[in-house]
């Protein structure tokens, strides 16, 4: 597939820290749940202060 740093590239991609296929449903979650926080009304006050 290429070769990148002097190594032989091939095959699908290991992931390291989460599987996209694997994970989709805790994807999914975190999606949601930063949808939600993007839409919170928080001042930047009230968000420092841990409330």
């Amino acid at each position: 597939m290429g070769d990148l740093f002097a190594k032989q590239q091939s095959g699908l991609p290991t992931f390291k820290i989460a599987d996209p296929v694997r994970d989709e449903e805790l994807s999914e979650l975190a999606r949601v749940a930063a949808e939600r926080l993007r839409r919170a009304p928080q001042s930047h006050e009230s968000y420092a202060a841990g409330k």
